[in-house]
């Protein structure tokens, strides 16, 4: 595991990440040192929330500040992890795809529900249309659908984000882009994005 280290105000600051990271650890370390110099607070005990998931800060017996992020892989409501990996490989995806198709990104947290038909994920071919976010109740505004025809009332529930890319990890970089947006997917991942104007911006049939 690659670890970096920066000056932050009083404070040494620590990221863990995997070796092919080291871009990303480094900007990640730079946001930081904006933030405080922006007049933020970085200090053990504060929660930041960068793109789509919070971060804190732990102390360590060395006395450096570890930058820590919600472990998805254990309880994310409870547990953490100093491996910001798959934190920063979400974030990294959805900025360069939101850049690919010239859209300002909208992030989705980790901990923002989804609305699905049931038993969809199971399939290959979905949609993904999204409205308004809703912050105060945690909706990212996302819900996905099977391609093709629908039940008259089909049966739907709500998921966490991070559940959801469990299951469908190729639909990351789709759940960072804006309401009106619709998102269409096959077995190759994210095959299409039409804008709220009805105008195709992406299509991988022109790749």
């Amino acid at each position: 595991m690659l670890q970096r280290y920066a000056s932050i105000g009083d404070e040494v600051m620590t990221v863990v990440g995997a070796d092919d990271m080291e871009s990303q650890v480094d900007w990640l370390l730079d946001c930081l040192s904006r933030l405080h110099g922006s007049g933020r607070t970085i200090a053990e005990g504060v929660r930041l929330q960068i793109g789509g998931t919070f971060m804190s800060f732990r102390r360590l017996p060395s006395n450096e500040l570890a930058v820590c992020v919600p472990d998805v892989e254990a309880n994310p409501f409870m547990d953490e992890t100093t491996d910001v990996s798959g934190t920063l490989r979400i974030l990294f995806s959805q900025i360069a795809f939101a850049q690919q198709i010239k859209v300002e990104p909208v992030a989705t947290s980790f901990q923002d529900k989804v609305v699905i038909d049931h038993g969809c994920l199971s399939s290959v071919n979905l949609f993904m249309v999204r409205s308004s976010p809703d912050v105060a109740s945690g909706d990212s505004g996302w819900f996905i659908g099977r391609q093709g025809p629908r039940e008259p009332a089909p049966e739907v529930e709500a998921i966490f984000a991070f559940q959801l890319l469990k299951q469908r990890p190729e639909l990351a970089k789709g759940l960072g882009l804006p309401a009106g947006f619709m998102v269409m997917v096959n077995a190759a991942g994210i095959s299409a994005v039409i804008d709220a104007d009805d105008q195709t911006l992406f299509s991988s049939n022109d790749r």
